[in-house]
């Protein structure tokens, strides 16, 4: 989520066995939610991501394989979408290289990152990045502890 709202600076969790949901708060004043559940059944991988945008622009990305774009007619919107209220897009490679199951997870992260190591080139991702994810799971974990809102940056 910081790599589309940027630095998160605040987090409130809540909980309820085995699912999370958060609301977080960015530096540049982006809202984001973030729901976590799981169902025990490892066999179904289920992930969404919704960006809303301004302008009546919505980007819908399901399972990493599945890709919506909407604008209303009014928008200049960034994705040319001539007029038409929707977009869709679906890759012809539905089976996941690493898993044998549909696109979703981490693995084009972990290819990444392999690819790295291998090569010894530094990754596209900086230490930066590493360090708000933690400070944001940390958050998250404070937030769960006391049932209030954490604030992330000082």
């Amino acid at each position: 989520m910081q790599f589309f709202g940027g630095r998160a600076a605040e987090v409130y969790a809540r909980a309820n066995g085995n699912h999370i949901a958060l609301t977080i708060g960015f530096e540049g004043g982006v809202v984001g939610n973030l729901f976590l559940s799981d169902t025990s059944w490892n066999h179904s991988v289920h992930e969404r991501l919704e960006i809303a945008g301004s302008d009546g622009c919505t980007l819908v990305a399901e399972n990493g394989r599945r890709l919506w774009m909407y604008a209303s007619q009014e928008s200049e919107s960034i994705f040319d979408l001539s007029g038409e209220p929707a977009r869709f897009w679906e890759p012809p490679q539905v089976v996941h290289a690493i898993t044998g199951y549909n696109l979703a997870g981490f693995a084009g992260e972990h290819k990444h990152f392999l690819r790295c190591i291998a090569s010894g080139v530094p990754s596209s991702v900086g230490v930066e990045a590493g360090v708000d994810s933690i400070r944001l799971k940390e958050g998250v974990e404070r937030s769960l502890e006391t049932g209030k809102v954490v604030r992330l940056l000082t």
